[in-house]
C-alpha cells in the first residue's frame, strides 16, 4: 500500500461508491450500504472519503491513529501490519497572476488544497497499554439522556422539540423549525423517531419537497436514524425506519454525502451535549 498515491485512492473511493450503490440495488438489501455507515458512524470526525477508505480497507476497524500518535499512547504497530491509506490535505501557496507578470505588493497569494497519502493503523493492529475507557457512556440504558442531547443539539440550530397526540400511525413530524413526538414515546422509541425527524430538520427536507421526491427524503433520514442508534447501541421497536431497499444506485450515490455528513454532525452533537450533563451529573 506504501506506493498508492492520492490520484488513484480517489479513483478507487469513486469505484466503490458505484459497487456499493450497485450492491444495494441488486440485492434489494440495505446489508451493504448500512455495513458502510456503520464505520461512518464510528469516525465520525473523518471526511466522507475516508471513512470509504477505512471501510474499504479494513471494514472491522474501530480506532485508527497514525505510528506516532499510538506512540504516545504507549502503544506500538506490531511488526508485519500494514497501514491504512487515507487522504491528507495539505495547503499550498500559488500566485495568482501569470508568472511572466512582475509580481506587486498588492497580489494575494491563492491557497490551493491538494492531498497526499498517509497511513493510519487500527487499534488491533498495535500492543502495548492499555487505553482508558471512553468518557461518553452509551446504550439503552442511557437513551433519556440521548434523547435530551438530541432535543439540545436540535435547539441549537434553532428546531423545537415537543411532544403531542399524534394522528393515524405517525409518531412524529417535521414542520420545518418544529418537531412533534408522539406523547407516548419514551426511551429508545423516543430517541429513535427523534433522530429521524431531527435529520429532516437539519437536511431542510420540507422546503426541499419539489427538488427531492419522498422516496429520496425518506431514504436520507432513515439510514441517519438507523445508523445514528446503530453507534450509541440503542434498539429500535418501533416501525421500520429503514427503507433503503427502495432506491435505486443513482439514488444511493446522490445522497451518499449527505447522509454521511448528517449522520457525523448529529453524533458530534449528542456526545458534546452527553459530556456536559454527565460532568453536571458528577459535579452536583
Amino acid at each position: 500500500m506504501a506506493d498508492i498515491k492520492s490520484q488513484q485512492l480517489q479513483g478507487r473511493i469513486k469505484e466503490y461508491i458505484e459497487r456499493l450503490a450497485e450492491e444495494t440495488e441488486a440485492t434489494k438489501s440495505s446489508t451493504p450500504l448500512l455495513a458502510y455507515l456503520k464505520t461512518a458512524a464510528q469516525f465520525h470526525d473523518y471526511s466522507l472519503h475516508n471513512t470509504l477508505l477505512i471501510f474499504m480497507q479494513k471494514p472491522d476497524a474501530t480506532r485508527v491513529m497514525g505510528f506516532h500518535g499510538w506512540r504516545k499512547l504507549g502503544r506500538f504497530v506490531k511488526k508485519g501490519e500494514h497501514g491504512i491509506a487515507i487522504l491528507a490535505p495539505i495547503l499550498i501557496k500559488a500566485n495568482r497572476v501569470d508568472q511572466r507578470q512582475i509580481p506587486t505588493e498588492e497580489q494575494e497569494p491563492q491557497v490551493i488544497t491538494r492531498f497526499r497519502t498517509v497511513f493510519v493503523f487500527d487499534l488491533s493492529q498495535t500492543e502495548g497499554l492499555a487505553l482508558p475507557e471512553p468518557p461518553v457512556l452509551t446504550g439503552a440504558e442511557c437513551s433519556d439522556d440521548l434523547s435530551l442531547s438530541l432535543t439540545l443539539y436540535a435547539d441549537a440550530l434553532g428546531i423545537s422539540v415537543r411532544t403531542g397526540k399524534m394522528m393515524g400511525s405517525a409518531m412524529g413530524v417535521s414542520r420545518g423549525g418544529t418537531i412533534i413526538i408522539d406523547e407516548t414515546l419514551n426511551g429508545a422509541d423516543q430517541f429513535a423517531v427523534l433522530c429521524h425527524e431531527v435529520a429532516h430538520e437539519v437536511l431542510n427536507h420540507r422546503a426541499r419537497r419539489e427538488e427531492l421526491d419522498k422516496k429520496a427524503r425518506e431514504v436520507e433520514a432513515e439510514s441517519i436514524a438507523y445508523t445514528v442508534c446503530q453507534h450509541f447501541q440503542v434498539p429500535c421497536t418501533a416501525p421500520a425506519y429503514l427503507a433503503l431497499h427502495g432506491a435505486d444506485s443513482k439514488d444511493i450515490i446522490a445522497r451518499l454525502e449527505n447522509i454521511v455528513g448528517t449522520i457525523q454532525s448529529i453524533i458530534n452533537g449528542i456526545e458534546t451535549n452527553l459530556t456536559i450533563i454527565n460532568t453536571n451529573v458528577v459535579n452536583n
